[in-house]
């Protein structure tokens, strides 16, 4: 039997692309492994802001929504359909002009 260092290159080859291929079977690829499957519909209420500025919970609110719809699979829809709820508060707003 010949000692494992010995074994010629195409053998070497052969078991790294088997361990290779074969642990990242389980694996998915792209950005839906970002997103749960079991999750397609979210509910957002309106975020608490402890801000002085006026509708900036509701603005907030509303863009976020936009871009859950936008760039995620899920759906925004009411709480008693939800899968998830997404929670949120502004504890602090600063502006800066440049």
């Amino acid at each position: 039997m010949k000692p494992i260092h010995h074994l010629p290159n195409k053998t070497w080859l052969a078991v790294g692309m088997t361990l290779l291929f074969s642990g990242c079977a389980g694996y998915q690829l792209g950005s839906k492994t970002l997103y749960r499957p079991n999750i397609r519909s979210v509910h957002v209420p309106m975020f608490q802001s402890d801000s002085f500025r006026r509708n900036l919970g509701e603005q907030l609110t509303e863009a976020v929504c936009k871009q859950i719809e936008k760039v995620t699979p899920y759906k925004v829809v009411s709480s008693a359909q939800a899968d998830t709820i997404l929670t949120g508060r502004i504890i602090d707003v600063r502006k800066h002009v440049m």
